[in-house]
Order: structure tokens, then C-alpha cells, then sequence
């Protein structure tokens, strides 16, 4: 019998401890970290270093609608949005500021605000 390795709500990325598994509602963004990337999570004060580089980690959570790309090395949980600066190119979440950048920011007025 196959068990699945991961629910529907939660991803499983590899660390250098193992394997951990993020629940999606956790998770406040994605950054790219040379050939890692940095998951910022709820009730962490650091983000967990996993051993995926980003474009894994983007195509892991392809389709997943919580999820924005808003840079080439950022992207975010829309539910742990608290502010779109525009004048600033800024998203504000729980956590602090992630970057938008302008490629990416008429997507982000057209999705976000329909």
C-alpha cells in the first residue's frame, strides 16, 4: 500500500535535518538564498533554510492560488498580506517587507484587486 508523502494543505522540502513538512497556512513567503531558499513561517522568529532552490520550490507550489510571485526571488502567502505600498514597490506582511518588482506589479493590481 502507497501512502502519500505530503496532504493536499501541506509541502514536504528537504533540509539538512531531513525532510519537513510546512503547512501551507504557515508559510508567509518564499526568498531565494543562493542555491536554497528561505521559508518564512508563522511562529518562527528565523526562516527555515531548505536545500531547494528556488524555481524547485516555485514549481512545487505552481497552481497553489495563496501564492504570488512578486520578484524573480520572493514569493508570498497573500493571507499574511497587510499592505500593498505602491510609491515604495512593497508588500507588507507579518514579518516584515518583501519587494515587488515592476514586472510584476500590474499582475499583482489585476489579481489582487479583482
Amino acid at each position: 500500500m502507497n501512502f502519500p508523502l505530503e496532504s493536499p494543505q501541506e509541502l514536504s522540502l528537504k533540509t539538512v535535518e531531513g525532510y519537513t513538512f510546512f503547512k501551507y497556512s504557515d508559510i508567509i513567503s518564499f526568498e531565494a538564498s543562493g542555491n536554497c531558499t528561505l521559508v518564512h513561517v508563522v511562529h518562527e522568529d528565523k526562516p527555515k533554510k531548505v536545500l531547494h532552490n528556488f524555481t524547485e520550490v516555485e514549481e512545487k507550489i505552481w497552481g497553489i492560488p495563496i501564492f504570488f510571485k512578486c520578484h524573480r526571488s520572493h514569493i508570498i502567502n497573500i493571507e499574511y498580506l497587510n499592505h500593498f505600498c505602491i510609491k515604495r514597490n512593497l508588500l507588507i506582511t507579518k514579518k516584515g517587507d518583501v519587494p515587488i518588482s515592476e514586472s510584476y506589479v500590474k499582475a499583482f493590481k489585476e489579481w489582487y484587486c479583482r
